[in-house]
C-alpha cells in the first residue's frame, strides 16, 4: 500500500511538473534563454579567448549599440564615419563565444586555422549598411566607426536576421533564424562616398595596371585603350568578332569560356587546362564547349536552358565569331550577394569567351 501511495506521489509530482512546464513554455519569450545566457556570460572574464570587455559600472554590462549589439571593446579610428545606407569596406572575423573562430576574411588567420584556399576570396569585404542587404546586427555593429578604427562585438542571436524591424524587441519577439550569438572583430578600412564612380575607378585602374600594355591582340599588338559601351561594362574583341550581328532567334552556337574576379583568380571555366592551373578543377564537371541558345535580347540568352548573369549576356552578345573579353560591375554581375567563397558582394568580374562552333 505504501508503495502504490508512493507512485501515486510521484506521478502526481511529475503531472505538475509537466503542467508548470508548459505553462512556463507558453508564457516564455523565444529567446529568454539565450538572453539569460548571454548575460551571464557578459559578466564573465573571457581573456583566455581574447575578449576584453570594457563594461557600464551601473548594470554591470557592455553598452549596446543600434538595436542592442553588444560594444565589447573599440579602438576609435580617425577617418571618415560610417552611416546608415553607406557602402564600406571592413575586415572581419567571425568567432562562437567558446572563441572558436568560424569565419575571416583574413588570409593569415585561415593561414593559421589551416583552412586556407588559394582560390577564395580573402581582403576587405563591401559592405551597404542598410538591413535586409545585411544583417541587422552585423549593420549596428559597424555604424557609427570612423576608418581606421576597430570593434569587438557581441551580436545576440535575435539580431543575426535580414529583418528591418526598429527595436531589439521586435526581433527578439519574432523567430529569426537558427545562427547562434556570434562575436565579431571588425576593422573599417574605408567608406565609399560614391558608390557607383568607385566601381568603376575599380574597373578603369585594373584596365590601367593589368591590361594597357601588358594584354595583347592576336596580332600582337597590345590593348592601348578601351572604351566602355554601357555604364560599368568594357568590352575587348582579342580577335576579329566583326560586331554584334544579330543570329536568327533559337540559333545555338557552342563557346568555351573562363570567370575571372579582377586579381585574377578564375572561378568557372570550361577549359580543363584552365581549371588545373587555377586549382578549381573538379572531377564531377565536364570539360568541353557549352551551347549558347540565341534570342531576341542579351537579357533572354540561356546556356543548356539556364539564365546568365547579364555582364556574361553582354559579352557574348557583342560577338558572333572569335574571341573577346568582357569586364563589368556588380550590378552586371551578383550584385549584393555573394557567389560561395570565390565571389564577394559588389564584385566586378571578368570573362573571356572564345566561339568555337555555330550550329544552325
Amino acid at each position: 500500500m505504501a508503495d502504490m501511495n508512493r507512485r501515486i506521489l510521484t506521478a502526481a509530482f511529475m503531472a505538475s511538473l509537466i503542467v508548470a512546464g508548459c505553462a512556463k513554455d507558453m508564457d516564455a519569450g523565444i529567446y529568454d534563454d539565450e538572453n539569460r545566457y548571454l548575460t551571464a556570460w557578459l559578466k564573465q572574464d573571457h581573456k583566455d579567448i581574447g575578449v576584453d570587455i570594457s563594461r557600464n559600472p551601473e548594470t554591470g554590462l557592455p553598452d549596446t549599440l543600434g538595436r542592442g549589439v553588444y560594444l565589447l571593446s573599440e579602438t576609435i579610428g580617425s577617418g571618415r564615419t560610417a552611416t546608415s545606407g553607406a557602402y564600406v569596406r571592413v575586415s572581419f572575423t567571425e568567432r562562437q563565444l567558446s572563441g572558436t573562430i568560424n569565419s575571416s576574411s583574413e588570409a593569415s588567420i585561415a593561414k593559421q586555422l589551416g583552412t586556407f584556399d588559394r582560390t577564395y576570396w580573402y581582403g576587405p569585404h563591401t559592405i551597404c549598411l542598410v538591413t535586409g542587404s545585411s544583417a541587422a546586427g552585423f549593420v549596428d555593429s559597424i555604424i557609427g566607426m570612423k576608418e581606421g578604427g576597430s570593434r569587438t562585438v557581441l551580436v545576440p542571436q535575435w539580431l543575426n536576421s535580414a529583418n528591418d524591424f526598429a527595436s531589439g524587441d521586435e526581433y527578439m519577439n519574432t523567430s529569426n533564424a537558427d545562427v547562434s550569438s556570434i562575436l565579431y572583430d571588425f576593422k573599417l578600412e574605408e567608406v565609399i562616398e560614391d558608390f557607383d564612380q568607385y566601381r568603376i575607378d575599380e574597373i578603369e585602374t585594373f584596365l590601367k595596371n593589368k591590361v594597357y600594355g601588358q594584354l595583347k591582340y592576336d596580332d600582337g599588338s597590345y590593348v592601348t585603350s578601351v572604351d566602355s559601351i554601357g555604364k560599368g561594362f568594357y568590352f575587348i574583341p582579342i580577335t576579329d568578332t566583326t560586331g554584334h550581328v544579330q543570329f536568327p532567334a533559337d540559333t545555338t552556337i557552342k563557346i568555351n569560356y573562363t570567370g575571372y574576379r579582377l586579381d585574377g583568380q578564375a572561378f568557372d571555366t570550361t577549359v580543363e587546362r584552365t581549371a588545373i592551373d587555377n586549382y578549381i578543377w573538379n572531377s564531377d564537371n565536364s570539360y568541353k564547349p557549352k551551347t549558347i541558345t540565341w534570342a531576341a535580347s542579351f537579357g533572354e540568352l540561356t546556356m543548356e536552358s539556364s539564365s546568365l548573369i547579364a555582364g556574361f549576356s553582354k559579352t557574348v552578345w557583342q560577338m558572333n565569331k572569335g574571341r573577346g573579353i568582357g569586364i563589368f560591375w556588380s550590378t552586371l554581375g551578383y550584385g549584393s550577394s555573394a557567389s560561395g567563397s570565390r565571389i564577394p558582394a559588389y564584385a566586378p568580374l571578368m570573362f573571356e569567351v572564345e566561339f568555337v562552333e555555330e550550329e544552325e
